[in-house]
């Protein structure tokens, strides 16, 4: 059960935005519709949430554990309107049935207010949603190279480019836009992007974006182990990072073999 939120409930724009998100879902495959899934469209950017994830996000995917009290503290940063439709209220006893969804994605206000924005950002999310329940481990594995030290990915120079969930998600959601706004509008977004950058990191983002083949796959297995020897000297710090995430979120990490892919 797919469901979306939103906010205001009842306008004309809302009515626009609801359109843009039935268009982009329809293009994925039923296993992202029959997920236990919120996609949530808010009409503000949370001061809390930008601080947290950085003024370039356009928004984000998370899962949601199924035990109550951790999914409430991974999500208590969240604003209430959000987390209401998580942890409806209606449900007396604080058990796993009482979390609605196993995944939220999250767009800010700011990303809705254009609709290439809506279908990039929603497609994108929706294509980490995919790869979370197709190929959880390997979607575990990249998430752990970006918990990685700030120092340690300065020093290695990584940017979202660098892993393979991230370069297929963007791989995605840029044909995904192109089939629904046309190529034209679709490069001239990006170009728009770069002019206006957030940031030099979000302007070198997107000058990746502009340059990614719509027509080549990404295949997951071969470039995580290619992006793991490339980090071999931070086994020590990812062993580290995955003992964290194991202690978080064991069902998603604990079959996780750092050694099965240097």
């Amino acid at each position: 059960m797919l469901k979306i939120e939103v906010r205001p409930r009842e306008d004309s724009i809302t009515s626009q935005r609801r359109d843009i998100v039935d268009r982009v879902i329809e293009c994925f495959e039923a296993s992202v519709q029959n997920q236990r899934l919120l996609c949530f469209l808010d009409d503000q950017d949370p001061p809390d949430l930008k601080s947290r994830f950085g003024p370039a996000n356009r928004g984000f995917y998370s899962p949601i554990h199924r035990e109550v009290v951790v999914a409430e503290q991974s999500l208590a940063f969240m604003p209430k309107y959000v987390t209401d439709c998580i942890f409806p209220e209606n449900v007396i006893s604080p058990v796993a049935a009482a979390v609605a969804f196993d995944g939220l994605i999250y767009l800010y206000g700011s990303t809705s207010t254009n609709e290439i924005a809506l279908a990039m950002t929603l497609a994108h999310e929706l294509q980490h949603a995919l790869q979370h329940a197709s190929a959880t481990k390997l979607w575990a594995v990249n998430t752990l190279v970006t918990q990685l030290k700030a120092c340690t990915i300065d020093r290695l120079q990584l940017t979202f480019a660098d892993i393979p969930i991230e370069r297929e998600a963007r791989t995605v959601s840029k044909r995904l836009a192109m089939r629904l706004f046309g190529e034209e509008r679709v490069l001239h977004y990006i170009e728009k992007n770069i002019a206006e950058r957030v940031s030099e990191s979000d302007a070198n983002d997107w000058i990746f974006v502009r340059g990614l083949s719509v027509s080549t796959p990404v295949n997951l297995g071969l470039e995580t182990r290619k992006l793991l020897h490339r980090l071999s000297r931070c086994r020590t710090e990812l062993e580290a990072v995955l003992e964290e995430a194991k202690s978080s979120d064991e069902n998603t990490f604990r079959d996780i073999h750092l050694e099965d892919y240097f």
